[in-house]
């Protein structure tokens, strides 16, 4: 059925592509992007929402043009945070912390203990080849007392989530042995898994596993070109979204270098070495998405902290080629995340979504904002 509608657009082009920004939205209710499964290796698409006023879960196969809705008992609250483990099935964690496995015809149900941090964004939580399920804490509590918070992972079969990586969390150094974890990736042109945490200084930490389970190694980093003589290169760690490119791991920085800016990262792992080539992006807030375009490259997106006239847009072509900041209009002229590390991964057949957090680019709160490709 007909459910959401596009209610505003915005158009504008970096690299040489044209973007189409769709602003969707439906009548009585709140839909709020959860997780699709648009992958390279997938024809199929799936995209998933939150129906927040029915209490229940929404999928859409065709990018948002029509909907399904699906209710369970074992939705017990709002999902905090969502993993497409395929097109047909999801995994929530719960405002009660739990955690559920849903398919339209069933679902299974894991209790996590009560004090477990959701996830952070779309690059928190992710798959492995085994079918394994990975996800990182995210601390946000305001009182910051110093806590363990780990990585737990859900094997295929299993039926108890358990943890594979702890450690302190504390607001800032001296306390704590990081802040939060940012992301939890499967590599799968490594074949291993990568964790990162922040968010200042030593904070800022990478490990890999190729188990995902036992054989944790934090990375050593080395880092090459004009900026390898800044002091703090720690910042460089400071990243929510990656991508896989050409051998390398690669992303852009939630972290200003103390002034310098955010930096586009090219990062080669030579045994336990991250050996990093950063850039500078010469725009003015941090990035939080890092979206693969198949066959072209990838759109970097930023939240709008530092400037009034919005979020900020570039362009990373396959040579690695920068184009942008591309500016973004913004609507009330204050601080927001804009999409909170939250999206596709992936364009698929020329679409993503992200989350509309705040009056940014567009004047309504909340809703969908899907992007399409124009003139590919």
């Amino acid at each position: 059925m007909k459910y959401a509608e596009v209610v505003d657009a915005f158009k504008f082009q970096v690299g040489g592509i044209g973007i189409r920004m769709e602003y969707l939205r439906c009548r009585g209710t709140t839909l709020r992007y959860l997780c699709d499964a648009f992958h390279l290796d997938r024809q199929t698409s799936a995209l998933w929402v939150w129906d927040r006023e029915n209490n229940r879960l929404g999928r859409s196969d065709d990018y948002g043009e029509s909907w399904r809705f699906f209710e369970s008992q074992a939705l017990t609250g709002a999902p905090v945070s969502a993993i497409a483990l395929s097109a047909d099935e999801i995994i929530c964690l719960l405002e009660d912390r739990k955690l559920v496995r849903f398919d339209p015809n069933n679902s299974l149900e894991y209790q996590l203990p009560a004090d477990v941090f959701a996830w952070h964004g779309s690059w928190g939580g992710d798959v492995d080849d085994s079918g394994g399920l990975m996800f990182a804490e995210y601390q946000t509590d305001d009182a910051w007392p110093p806590v363990p918070i780990s990585v737990w992972r859900l094997d295929k079969d299993g039926n108890v989530p358990y943890r594979v990586l702890s450690r302190i969390a504390g607001r800032q150094p001296p306390k704590g042995e990081i802040r939060h974890f940012h992301t939890c990736c499967y590599l799968s042109e490594h074949g291993l898994w990568l964790v990162s945490s922040g968010d200042i200084g030593i904070h800022n930490r990478v490990w890999i596993s190729k188990d995902g389970k036992s054989d944790w190694v934090e990375c050593r980093i080395a880092v090459k070109g004009e900026l390898a003589e800044l002091e703090g290169l720690e910042q460089l760690l400071r990243f929510t979204s990656l991508q896989e490119h050409c051998g390398q791991i690669i992303w852009l920085t939630d972290d200003d270098l103390d002034g310098l800016g955010p930096c586009f990262v090219e990062a080669r792992l030579v045994g336990e070495t991250l050996q990093l080539s950063p850039r500078r992006l010469f725009g003015a807030n941090l990035l939080r998405n890092l979206v693969r375009v198949p066959g072209q490259g990838y759109l970097g997106i930023s939240e709008a902290k530092k400037k009034s006239q919005g979020p900020e847009v570039y362009f990373i072509d396959l040579e690695g080629n920068i184009d942008g900041p591309v500016e973004l209009p913004g609507v009330h002229g204050k601080s927001c995340p804009f999409t909170k590390s939250v999206g596709s991964r992936c364009f698929q057949n020329g679409v993503c979504f992200t989350p509309h957090l705040g009056k940014v680019v567009f004047s309504g709160r909340g809703g969908l904002i899907r992007w399409r490709l124009e003139g590919i």
